[in-house]
C-alpha cells in the first residue's frame, strides 16, 4: 500500500503489516496526497511519490522492515496521477502534466528513453501495454501508440477520437482495446 507518508506491505489474510518504507513527508504536510499507486514487476515495486517529487524502485524482500532497500530513485521522472505500466522488464512512467513517457529498466532504474507524447491536453489516464506497444490517451481524446521495444522513443500512431474529456485508461481484453471517451465507449480489434 502507498500513502502520503510511506509504503507498507501487509498480509492479505490478516492485514498485519510486514514492513514499511519512508517517511517521504518529514514535515508532515497534511495535504500531501497520493494519487498514483504502486506497480510491481521483475521483483521490484515502482512507486511514484506524492506531488511529483520522485519515483523509486523498492525491493519487497530482503533486509529488515527498518532497512528496506530502495534500488533506485528518479528525481526528474514522476507520474503523479498516472500509474506506471510494467511490460517486458521495463516500467513506463507517464508524466501527464508534461505529457512525457519514460521507459525505465525495472531492476536498475536506468532511463532507456523519454519522449513527448502529445500537445493535445494533459493526460490523466494510465499507460497500458500489449503486443509490443504502449497505449495512452490525452484528455482531449488523442490516442498515442508508442513502440515498447528498442532503445529509442518511437511513436507508431496518433488517433484523434474527437470526444473529450477523456480521463479513463484504455483497457485491453480478449485481443481488443476498449477506449472510453467523454461520450462513448469504443471496442477496437479484429472480428
Amino acid at each position: 500500500m502507498v500513502g502520503g507518508d510511506c509504503i507498507s506491505a501487509h498480509d492479505p489474510a490478516t492485514g498485519k503489516e510486514h514492513w514499511r518504507w519512508g517517511s517521504y513527508n518529514p514535515e508532515r504536510i497534511r495535504i500531501w496526497r497520493q494519487v498514483a499507486g504502486v506497480t510491481p514487476g521483475d521483483g521490484v515495486i515502482c512507486v511514484p511519490l506524492p506531488r511529483g517529487t520522485a519515483t523509486v524502485g523498492i525491493e519487497p524482500v530482503g533486509g529488515t522492515p527498518q532497512t528496506r532497500p530502495a534500488l533506485w530513485r528518479l528525481d526528474d521522472v514522476n507520474p503523479d496521477v498516472c500509474y506506471p505500466a510494467w511490460y517486458q522488464g521495463h516500467f513506463y512512467l507517464l508524466d501527464g502534466d508534461k505529457r512525457t513517457l519514460t521507459k525505465v529498466e525495472s531492476r536498475t532504474g536506468r532511463k532507456v528513453w523519454s519522449g513527448a507524447l502529445t500537445d493535445q491536453g494533459v493526460i490523466r489516464a494510465s499507460p497500458i501495454a500489449a503486443d509490443g506497444r504502449i497505449y495512452t490517451i490525452s484528455e482531449r481524446g488523442e490516442v498515442v501508440i508508442v513502440e515498447a521495444g528498442g532503445e529509442t522513443f518511437k511513436v507508431l500512431e496518433r488517433i484523434q477520437m474527437g470526444e473529450p474529456v477523456c480521463q479513463g485508461s484504455i483497457a485491453i481484453a480478449c485481443g481488443q482495446l476498449f477506449i472510453r471517451t467523454g461520450q462513448n465507449v469504443y471496442c477496437i480489434g479484429k472480428r
